[in-house]
This record gives structure tokens, sequence and C-alpha cells, in this order.
């Protein structure tokens, strides 16, 4: 159940900190934040779970507690996604936050027409026509693509921040489930995920099993920039909101693979608490990996979120699945090899084969997600007796390089090039929502301490991600986040 008056109350008086600063951002400068939120909530409900270590502390002169409410930044960023989400929520009461109303409900009837002037749907009227029982099953001219979330201060449903954010905030409960239950906010992202994975459901069209459509944007970041105010009272006439989908015409992979993980992750989720929708979710999921692997390649952005590749969101796929099914099959898609140790899945696209080298700076993002697939693909695919031990070391190294490359530990093969900090140790890759990659590199050091507990490095891993936690929450020269 979303938090109720007691949970609004809190809100309108607490939101504040750098939760608070992020969506005023958004707002002025229509910044995207949306994928800042989802890892810094993911961040904080693993040191809320896990928790440091004193005596690593000492070792290191690194801060082992929190400086401010960890529990109270979870539940602030979950506040943030109750106040983006669009379509009805309000009418089916699912909108615990009152000053916020129905909104984009034309995106429950997008016209389904060949694009024009930013009305209608990329798709050819021959496909139109072939489908449009599938597409259409109300013969009422529309697709149904009402509900999923705002991004940020834009009213644009996007599909890679979405699905990301929705893989990265369930990504969180699997790794520290009690984390969210020790701070009653379990249901709370429950209702987050499941407003997630109920728009890429409604958005997969499907013939006898098989994905023929996945619609992944709905509007124009072009269009919708020139719009300024309230989502709810936004005219679809003067800002109209035009669709694009993934079919065998104009493949989009990336698109497809990252939702094939979000639904994935909620099928591991829901699998004792709701038999049915997690089946639901696994079903869909396994069919939008089929579809992304018969027709690769990169989807529509329209110069927002461009994505520099799909291969790596597949990988996120396909290690969620083999979470939820067990299926060998999806550990070969991204880590097997020939028989001379060449890499023949996703891993090909980043090594040629189990001796050649590779160090990767970017963490886990709405783009790239190799970060995440190491990190949570590591202590499987070292009890996997089917993975070569090159191949098993080869993974755990990229695991844990990218760590220490953050933390500031010597890396595995001895180097020290690390990423660069601020005057006060702030880690900082992009200058461009610097925070998103800072607490996306802060989860990935929980969930190895959590992996791998017993590494002589996992208690430095997570003392620094403390102190960034704490310089992102107000431990700082200007005492603000």
């Amino acid at each position: 159940m979303a938090p109720g008056k007691e949970g609004e109350m809190k809100l309108a008086w607490y939101l504040s900190g750098s939760i608070r600063r992020a969506a005023l951002v958004a707002l002025r400068s229509r910044r995207k934040v949306a994928v800042v939120v989802s890892a810094a909530a993911a961040a904080a409900g693993g040191l809320v779970g896990l928790g440091v270590s004193e005596s690593g502390a000492a070792s290191s002169g690194l801060p082992s507690t929190p400086l401010y409410s960890l529990p109270l930044a979870l539940q602030e960023s979950l506040y943030f996604y109750d106040a983006q989400r669009q379509g009805d929520a309000r009418s089916v009461g699912e909108q615990p936050l009152e000053w916020r109303g129905n909104s984009e409900m034309s995106d429950y009837c997008v016209p389904l027409e060949p694009l024009s002037d930013n009305v209608g749907v990329n798709l050819s009227a021959s496909f139109i026509s072939q489908y449009s029982s599938i597409l259409d099953p109300s013969n009422n001219g529309c697709l149904d693509l009402g509900g999923g979330y705002d991004d940020a201060g834009d009213t644009v449903v996007f599909g890679l921040p979405q699905s990301y954010a929705a893989s990265v905030i369930g990504w969180a409960m699997y790794e520290f489930p009690s984390a969210f239950q020790a701070t009653d906010t379990w249901n709370h992202a429950m209702d987050v995920m499941r407003w997630f994975t109920n728009e890429f459901l409604q958005d997969t069209f499907m013939s006898n099993g098989s994905v023929i459509a996945y619609c992944y944007q709905v509007g124009e970041g072009s269009v919708d920039h020139n719009y300024w105010g309230p989502s709810e009272l936004e005219s679809q006439t003067e800002y109209p909101r035009d669709a694009h989908c993934a079919t065998a015409e104009a493949p989009a992979s990336d698109q497809v693979g990252s939702a094939a993980a979000a639904l994935a992750v909620m099928a591991v989720l829901t699998a004792k608490s709701d038999r049915s929708y997690s089946a639901r979710c696994l079903s869909t999921a396994e069919a939008l990996y089929s579809f992304g692997k018969a027709y690769p390649g990169i989807g529509y952005s329209g110069g927002f979120y461009p994505s520099s590749e799909y291969q790596s969101k597949m990988a996120w796929a396909a290690t969620w699945l083999y979470i939820a099914t067990g299926n060998e099959q999806y550990i070969q898609d991204i880590a097997g090899t020939t028989s001379s140790g060449a890499y023949t899945g996703w891993m090909s696209a980043i090594v040629s084969n189990t001796a050649s080298s590779w160090q990767n700076t970017w963490v886990m993002s709405w783009d790239t997600r190799w970060g995440g697939v190491f990190a949570v693909l590591d202590p499987i695919a070292q009890s996997d007796p089917n993975l070569p031990s090159a191949v098993k070391a080869q993974i755990h190294y990229f695991d844990e390089w990218q760590i220490c490359y953050w933390a500031h530990v010597p890396e595995p093969n001895g180097g020290t090039d690390y990423v660069t900090t601020s005057p006060e140790g702030f880690g900082v890759l992009n200058s461009w929502g610097s925070a998103r990659y800072n607490t996306a590199a802060e989860l990935e050091a929980l969930t190895y301490r959590n992996n791998f507990p017993n590494d002589p490095n996992s208690v430095t891993f997570t003392n620094w991600a403390m102190g960034q936690m704490n310089y992102l929450m107000g431990d700082n020269a200007q005492n603000q986040s």
C-alpha cells in the first residue's frame, strides 16, 4: 500500500536535501533526474541494509557511519516517483500525493496512423493494417499507451531512463530486501515498480506469444521543452504526443532489452507474493528478449537519451532472466566462448577473448549497463560449472576493477588510474549529472561486499560509498546537498 496522509505531510515538510534540490533543478532547467534518483534510492537502500564496519574505517580512514537519515533519503526518493506518475493515477487510487492529478490522458489514445508532424506512431500503413486487431483491439483508431512516468521536468515518456530506473530500484530490492522491510518502504517501492512494469506490459503487443511491437516512447523532447507548466494542464493539441515502437521494421533491441530486464526483475520480486503477475512479467520479458535477439538495433531518441549500443542492455536482460529461470542459455548468451576462448555472446562487444584487457570506467547508467551486469553476474559466474575458469576470472576482474577505480583502491592489475575527484573527495566521472554515476558506483560497491564479504577490499569499498553519500547529503564545505 502506498504511503498515506502522514507520508504526504512528511513529504511537504521534509522533502529537503539532494532529493528536493534535484527535483527543483529538474523543474527549473529541465534536467533529467529520474536516473539520478533511482541510483540514489538504490544506494541509500544498500547502505541501510548492509551497514559498514568500524574496523574497516579505522584501517582506511574512511567514514563508516551515516551523518544523515538514510531511511528518510530512501523514503523521499520513492516519493519522487509518486510525483512523476503519469496517466490516470489519481482516478484509480494510485496517486498518494494530493497535489497531483491525472495527466497526459491523451496517451491512452495515441492516433494509430503513420507518423506525421508529431502525430501518430512510427508504423507503416501496411504494418498497421496487418496487425490492427492486436494494436487496437477496441477498434477505436488508437494505441493505448497511457501511464508511465514523467521524466523529471519533462512529460515525455522516455524508454531507456524509465526501464533503467525500474531495473535499478528492483535490483536494490533484490539485493537488500531487509533495508526496505526495516524502513517500511517495501510496499511503497513495489507500488513504484508495478506502475513501471504495468506500463511495459501494456506497451508490449504480441501475437501467439511473439512480440510484434514494443512502444517505448511517447512524446517528443523538442516539442515538450516548449511547454512550461504543470503536466496536468499541458495541451495535447498545442503540444502533440507521438509514439515510437520497436518492430521488425524499426529494430530497437536497446529499448527492448532494457524493458525485458525490468520485467524480469519484477518477476523475481513477485515470484512468491503474486505468482500470476510474476508469470506474466516473466513471459513478456522472455518474449521481448527473443525479439531483441531476432531484430538487433538501436531505437529512436530524438536527440534525448541516445543509446550508444544495445549489447549491454541485452546482457542486463539475460542476467535477470537467468536469475528468474535458472536457464543456463542466458549465461551463455552473455559469456559464451569457443574452445579457443573467443567470446560468442554479448561480451564480444567489449572483449574479443578471455585474454583481452578492458577497464570500464563508466558505471551502470541509463545507457551502458556493463557495470550492473558484472556486479550481478559475478557471484553467479563464480559458481557456474559451465563457465571456463578464465571467463570467471575475467568477469570478477571487470567487477572489482571498476569499484577500485572509483574508491581509489589499488586495482587488480596493480594500476592506480582512478576517477577524478573534487577538492573534497567526491568522485566525478562527468559534470552532467555527476551524482547519478557516483551513486551507481556506490551501489556496485555495496553489491560487491554483499556478494564477497570476505574480500579484503569489501569493507573499504562500502566505507567509501558511505563517505560519498554523506557528501551528497550535506557533509561538504557548503553544508548542503
